[in-house]
């Protein structure tokens, strides 16, 4: 099966991420005190994973941003740039 992640079930407060499907919430990732937006998660979500390929590395351990990084290392380089540019 692979389910798609739809936008419109994604819960965003003060940096922290969870999906929200059938009455059962999920934890994505905390983006509080780190260089990634909340919403380019989302969108990077939704582009590139399916639910039951992310929440089963999630389960398995393996860090979210390895997880986001992991099928676009491009999508990982453009948040670093873009967080650079953001500090100076």
């Amino acid at each position: 099966m692979h389910t798609q992640f739809d936008k419109d079930n994604f819960q965003i407060s003060n940096g922290w991420v969870h999906y929200v499907e059938n009455g059962e919430r999920k934890f994505v990732i905390r983006t509080e005190k780190t260089i990634f937006k909340a919403k380019a998660v989302v969108n990077q979500l939704c582009a590139a994973h399916t639910q039951e390929e992310y929440f089963s590395m999630l389960d398995a351990g393996i860090p979210p941003i390895k997880i986001l990084g992991n099928k676009d290392r491009g999508w990982l380089l453009r948040q670093m740039k873009s967080a650079k540019r953001n500090m100076i």
